[in-house]
């Protein structure tokens, strides 16, 4: 009875662990799986999110060019006011984007401002698309060492996108808990002269995004979570971006969860995630996964799911096992005695079996159909031995004759299997010599053909440069038959005016000669008017009207004088200045032939130029369908080349696939061997051992 009892508390024991430790594995899969479900839906929420700010940077690629914006630094703000217009309706197709941005690679262009691009909301809950200048390098915290401007300056250090720790952000709406997506922005240079860009990856930016909290909060309420289990994320420092409990306005839990999530992340430690670890803290059995950003989603259940089966199962097994020990006690009570005799006897004839002696052929019966259906099972037993044994040394003796045969059958297939490896191991070293030449040859084909392809190339570039050589120089003889009629015409009007210049000098002598006379007339008329004025004189009363009259005379005559004083003297000013008009006149004309004949020999090099390149550029032309040729000639080359190595893959897989025959049968051939020197030694045994066992005879 105590027996039975111990051996109840030991079964219970044993099936209480085995039941924990299956409620516990599988409720373990069913965390792994479930987190697991969760990581994925995690990373296709995020990569939505990436989605959009990679768009907004292919956006921006388009619209600005890096080379022309590293020309001229001073067009980033006219960039700014056209990307953040472009952006304006990405943003405000996303619900939970609170604001999107890009800056310049100021550091780069040595500028002191990062000027950016950015669309946010204002306080209206509109989105509005402005330019930002308010970053100024080394002020205001904007600096390397400032972790907050790490977004920055560590984004184009490292080159590399990443997502941002969460923050507590001021916005037009008010402050928000925000997780930031940022990326750098690779632009090309398309301008030529661009001081050795053109073509080259430019550094030009950051390009990134400010997400609300929100939207880790929408994800977890789509998951299905059993009551009193708990799903929560957590970023790459362990700082929690997603929680039911989780406020985000302020990024805040309540005390009771706060408490929970740092022991869970205290259990974690500094140390990296492990695949499918899983954690017990408190009355919680939890387990983490990351994605490949960083992220940790936890998942964590209550260990009541694990105990309780646990329990239930062992009362069952309680119940149960008070039930079978009152049925076994019975039972042994009721049986015991009628079974106690019978199975003696059968005992006795099994240890001499075991003994090897097969001699005794009668059991002594007791009555009880049980005890009968035993005895005749171990008769029945011990006659099907007898003759198995019989038939199992006719057997041995056949066995040990085609163990012989087999064995010399192995040695020859052995000797077939190595001829066939050595011929294959032949034909391979030859086809493996074979190989290295035709991969030389094709190394040697592909070199051949790239440089034809570089040739074509730079003949391209030169057709190209050609042609526009041809147009310059088409321009430039257009520009100096132009520059060849101007100084004609220029100098056909030197002429003219050189000629009106002598027209002048002839007036301008004849206005000497007409002032000189009109000089001439007035001192005359002067003393004219002074002699009739004596005569008015003398004459009185009757005089005195006449004298009036010749001292208006003489006024005139002198004011005639006096004017014809002033033409001579500005015809004198004149006279020295058309002189030299006249002069430079003459200069200017030698100058205009000078020029002329210049502007012809111009021309002259310009038409020389001219020919030269057109025969430049037939000779190109001439060297790019040779290249032309060459290349389709290195292109059959390659496409036999190509059909010599299929042949040859066919050749070596048909070798690999005789070699492994051939080795299949080697091996065989050593299987066989060994395995007809075991059955000899194995037929010996059986027959030595067979010899032991006492076997009646039947008569």
């Amino acid at each position: 009875m105590v027996s039975g009892l111990l051996v109840t508390i030991v079964l219970l024991s044993v099936a209480g662990y085995t039941v924990y430790n299956s409620e516990k594995s599988n409720m373990e899969k069913q965390m792994s799986l479930q987190t697991t479900i969760m990581t994925n839906n995690l990373e296709a929420v995020l990569r939505d999110a990436m989605n959009r700010v990679e768009l907004a940077a292919e956006i921006i690629n388009g619209k600005i060019d890096a080379g022309q914006w590293l020309n001229m630094p001073e067009l980033e703000e006219y960039y700014s006011n056209l990307v953040s217009r472009l952006l304006l309706p990405l943003a405000e197709d996303a619900p939970d984007v609170e604001r999107l941005y890009f800056y310049f690679n100021s550091p780069l262009v040595e500028s002191d401002i990062a000027t950016g691009a950015v669309v946010s909301k204002n306080a209206e809950n509109s989105w509005e698309a402005r330019t930002d200048k308010s970053l100024e390098m080394g002020k205001n915290g904007f600096t390397p060492s400032n972790p907050d401007a790490s977004w920055y300056f560590e984004t184009l250090e490292t080159n590399r996108a990443r997502w941002l720790e969460p923050r507590l952000k001021q916005t037009g709406t008010g402050p928000k808990y925000v997780i930031s997506y940022v990326m750098p922005i690779l632009g090309k240079s398309t301008i030529l002269g661009g001081g050795g860009t053109e073509g080259k990856d430019i550094l030009l930016g950051i390009v990134g995004a400010d997400f609300n909290a929100s939207l880790i909060q929408k994800y977890l309420e789509t998951l299905d979570i059993p009551e009193g289990s708990l799903a929560f994320v957590l970023s790459a420092n362990k700082r929690v971006i997603g929680h039911p409990s989780l406020d985000t306005s302020t990024g805040r839990l309540d005390d009771e969860s706060a408490a929970q999530i740092e022991s869970f992340t205290d259990t974690l430690g500094e140390a990296n995630v492990a695949e499918e670890a899983f954690y017990t803290v408190d009355d919680m059995h939890l387990t983490f996964e990351e994605t490949p950003w960083g992220q940790i989603v936890g998942y964590a259940m209550p260990t009541s799911m694990i105990t309780a089966p646990v329990w239930a199962t062992i009362w069952r097994i309680l119940g149960g096992a008070a039930a079978a020990l009152v049925v076994a006690a019975m039972l042994g009570f009721l049986f015991g005695r009628r079974l106690a005799r019978p199975i003696v006897e059968v005992t006795r004839v099994a240890n001499k079996m075991g003994e090897g002696d097969f001699t005794e052929t009668q059991i002594k019966e007791y009555s009880g159909e049980e005890v009968s259906m035993l005895q005749r099972a171990i008769s029945r037993t011990l006659e099907n031995l007898r003759t198995m044994l019989k038939e199992v040394w006719d057997s041995v003796e056949q066995l040990a004759a085609s163990a012989e045969e087999v064995a010399a059958g192995a040695d020859e297939s052995g000797r077939g299997a190595e001829n066939s490896m050595e011929q294959v191991r032949r034909v391979t070293e030859a086809q493996e010599q074979e190989r290295k030449i035709g991969e030389e040859l094709s190394r040697l084909v592909t070199e051949g053909r790239k440089l034809v392809d570089s040739g074509m190339e730079l003949i391209k570039s030169l057709e190209e440069r050609h042609d526009k050589q041809m147009e310059v120089t088409d321009e430039g003889v257009r520009l100096a038959h132009q520059s060849e009629e101007t100084v004609r015409v220029l100098d056909t009007m030197s002429e003219e005016v050189n000629s009106s210049f002598a027209e002048v000098t002839e007036s301008m002598n004849k206005i000497i000669g007409m002032a000189e006379t009109i000089s001439s007339i007035a001192d005359q008329t002067n003393l004219l008017a002074l002699n009739a004025a004596i005569e008015a004189a003398r004459a009185g009363e009757a005089g005195r009207g006449f004298a009036v009259v010749a001292e208006e005379v003489r006024k005139l005559a002198e004011e005639s004088s006096e004017a014809a004083r002033q033409i001579h003297g500005y015809i004198g000013e004149i006279t020295p200045r058309v002189k030299k008009a006249e002069s430079s006149l003459s200069e200017s004309k030698e100058v205009t032939k000078k020029g002329t004949k210049a502007v012809d020999e111009t021309r002259k090099a310009f038409d020389t130029i001219h020919n030269s390149t057109q025969s430049a550029k037939e000779e190109g032309n001439a060297v790019a369908k040779a290249l032309e040729n060459l290349a389709n000639t290195y292109q059959e080359i390659e496409r036999k080349l190509s059909e010599l190595n299929e042949g040859r893959a066919v050749v070596v897989e048909s070798l690999e696939n005789l070699s492994s025959v051939a080795s299949e049968q080697s091996a065989q051939a050593e299987e066989f061997a060994a395995s007809s020197q075991t059955l000899s030694e194995m037929a010996e045994k059986l027959q030595s051992q067979i010899s032991t066992f006492k076997i009646a005879n039947e008569d």
